[in-house]
Parts: C-alpha cells; structure tokens; sequence
C-alpha cells in the first residue's frame, strides 16, 4: 500500500477481486496522497469482519476528467459489432462458463476450482473460444 501513497486522488474505493462488491472507500488526505493509516485500519477491520485478508481486495480510484472521454462511443461500437457476430458463433455450455470465469478476471486456477476442472481442461477451453478478432 505505500506505493499508493504517490497517487493523489480524492476518493479511494475497496473491491472485493472476486465479487466486484465495494465495501468502503476512504478520502485523501488534506494534502490529497493516500491515507494508509486510515485505510488500513478500515480493511483491517472488514477482513476481520468477513473472513478475508487484504489481498482479497482491490483499490480504485476515480478516473481524471477528459480520461474517459470517447469511452461510451466506443464500447457502443464494439457492442454492436459483437452483437452482429454473435448469432454466427456457437460455444458449448462448459465453454460459456469459462468465458464467465474470465469475464470476472479469474485466473486459470479458479476457474479450475469453481467448475472441478483440472487447469488443462480449462486452459483447453480457453484456447478454442472463438475470440479471434
């Protein structure tokens, strides 16, 4: 967490990695850096709280103003491009649960785990979705 300390932002928000689900954010200090002693005290407290540990969490901060500019245009364009390609292509069902695992930025390994499939057999899935652009 110290390297977070030279990031100057105004909120700070906690994820959970593998759920998305925030569960607290925290403010800069007066002179806008990390709070880390505040902040850890708050994870602390929710890992304790839930049965986690720091690493089950992400930290996220607010994008610049202008950063996202063009962001909604584009993902509308890449939408309607994947919903035009969709009815052409066909995955298995064991194949559309991996993509939901990768969807939810899991590694091969919890895939592995959350489907009771060895890592092979998942890393076999992955590699003939159909995701060739």
């Amino acid at each position: 967490m110290e390297n977070l300390a030279l990031v100057t932002r105004d909120l700070y928000y906690f994820y959970e990695k593998n759920t998305g689900v925030s569960r607290f954010q925290v403010e800069a200090t007066p002179d806008g850096r990390f709070p880390v002693d505040q902040a850890a005290g708050l994870l602390a407290i929710y890992c304790m709280l839930l049965g986690q540990s720091p690493s089950d969490y992400v930290v996220m901060v607010s994008a610049e103003n202008g950063a996202l500019k063009g962001l909604t245009e584009k993902a509308e364009r890449l939408l309607q491009a994947g919903h035009s390609l969709s009815s052409h292509i066909k995955v298995t069902r064991r194949e559309e649960e991996v993509l939901s695992g990768i969807m939810r930025s899991f590694a091969n390994k919890e895939i592995a785990a959350s489907l009771n499939l060895s890592e092979r057999t998942v890393k076999f899935h992955v590699s003939s979705l159909p995701l060739q652009v």
